[in-house]
């Protein structure tokens, strides 16, 4: 779980520190979940098609939640 509540903004070095952080997640069978993400990340996601990869949450309550909804 990551909190970018505090992430003005990405640039390509963030997105691909995503990218990879997600694919080795992925590999050892876990996840990544994104939280606070603000509405202006959410639509630069969303413009380079990333929004389908990351689940996005509002608070961490939710996104630690979904991992065990996810195993079930």
């Amino acid at each position: 779980v990551i909190n970018i509540k505090n992430v003005t903004g990405l640039d390509p070095q963030g997105v691909s520190i995503l990218i990879s952080s997600l694919t080795n997640l992925r590999k050892h069978n876990g996840g990544l979940k994104l939280v606070n993400v603000t509405p202006a990340t959410i639509t630069f996601l969303n413009e380079i098609g990333l929004t389908r990869f990351f689940d996005i949450f509002e608070d961490e309550f939710e996104a630690i939640y979904s991992f065990s909804i996810n195993a079930i």
